[in-house]
């Protein structure tokens, strides 16, 4: 057995965070000194684990870390990271106390929910940091462009609030045709030249995600909000991460038993897939509780003893069969590679995602909290 010998089942994702660090790197080389990277961590890391890609990510030169959510900002704060989190979701009102207790930047956009982070902040004798967000044509949430300096100077009248950034995000700058997204950066631009001339200079701009990374330099700012880069995995189709990023993670399991079954042998739910004739039919202790996808389309094929096997009949819940007819030689306890590499070959995350009809975000990012996680490095 490998490095998984300590964990409870025999379906695991390695994450190797020397991976993590040394892409942190690349991007911080890429942006140059006075520009922060935010580490994106939200949604457990894509997959990846939070709190170990957070502390890896920091170690490695990252400033501050981004989640969706309250409750994502506060585990990294129960786990002891004391580095800058910002919550780029909506943090209503009524959770501002928590979020100010918890020393957390929060996104802001409308005076309503401003003015409930004063009177928190007040109440707490602290003050609220916050962040402007600008919609300038995701159409998601964020102040509309001609009220955004308006909305500022009524919140830095505040005396519980601190106005310490101000950011926008992009809808299709993963696409080859940039002109959409030179349309929003003139949106934020101007908004921030509003800003300049009431003589208001709020200290972290931000803008860039992945793809803004790697093609907008003139969107960098004061700051750069990496997410699946952080992997080592490309922003779209049309955005490839560079040769030199390294992808992180590498989900296995083994095959938990072999059986030979004669022509006409119905095989799972259904009897989908039925055998054309003497049959080799493995059976992997994985499904799609796990992550691993039944409908409209599953993963494909997988790799065992180094070649690919294919998927038959339908994914069940916690496992799903492949047949292993042409690999006489596969036997129980044998890994098997989901994403990742074996032997000579590899299936990358996004030709699973090419498979099940999605991106490689929602792939990784779906692989379920059951699943253990084996860091192969330490921060």
């Amino acid at each position: 057995m490998g490095t998984e010998r300590n964990v409870p089942r025999p379906t695991w994702a390695e994450i190797d965070l020397s991976a993590t660090a040394h892409n942190i790197r690349l991007l911080q080389k890429r942006v140059g000194p006075h520009v922060r990277v935010m580490a994106v961590v939200k949604a457990e890391a894509y997959g990846h684990g939070a709190i170990r890609v957070a502390r890896s990510a920091l170690k490695a030169g990252a400033a501050w870390l981004g989640v969706a959510a309250l409750n994502e900002a506060i585990s990294l704060r129960q786990a002891g990271i004391t580095a800058p989190i910002l919550i780029f979701g909506w943090t209503p009102g009524w959770l501002a106390r928590q979020a100010i207790e918890h020393d957390v930047t929060c996104a802001v956009f409308d005076l309503d929910t401003a003015g409930a982070f004063n009177r928190a902040a007040q109440e707490a004798g602290r003050r609220a940091r916050l962040h402007v967000k600008v919609n300038t044509g995701m159409n998601r949430l964020g102040l509309m462009p001609e009220a955004a300096a308006g909305a500022i100077v009524q919140m830095r009248a505040m005396d519980g609030v601190v106005v310490e950034g101000i950011f926008t995000h992009f809808a299709r700058n993963d696409e080859p045709d940039r002109a959409y997204t030179d349309v929003q950066i003139g949106r934020f631009k101007r908004v921030l030249s509003d800003l300049e001339a009431l003589g208001i200079a709020i200290p972290i701009r931000h803008a860039a995600n992945s793809p803004g990374v790697l093609r907008y330099p003139e969107i960098h700012f004061d700051m750069v909000r990496p997410g699946i880069l952080l992997h080592g995995l490309d922003p779209s189709h049309e955005v490839l991460a560079p040769s030199d990023f390294r992808p992180a993670m590498t989900l296995k399991t083994r095959v938990a038993q072999v059986q030979a079954l004669p022509p006409g042998s119905p095989v799972s739910y259904g009897g989908t897939y039925i055998t054309q004739g003497w049959e080799r039919i493995a059976v992997l202790p994985i499904g799609y509780a796990d992550g691993f996808r039944r409908k409209p389309q599953h993963w494909g094929e997988v790799l065992v003893r180094g070649r690919r096997a294919p998927i038959v009949g339908r994914v069940c819940m916690d496992q799903c069969m492949i047949d292993v007819t042409r690999l006489p030689d596969v036997r129980q306890g044998d890994e098997v590679v989901l994403i990742g590499a074996q032997g000579q070959d590899r299936i990358r995350a996004e030709d699973a995602a090419g498979r099940l009809g999605t991106n490689n975000y929602e792939t990784v990012s779906m692989v379920m909290g059951r699943v253990p996680r084996v860091y192969l490095a330490e921060e």
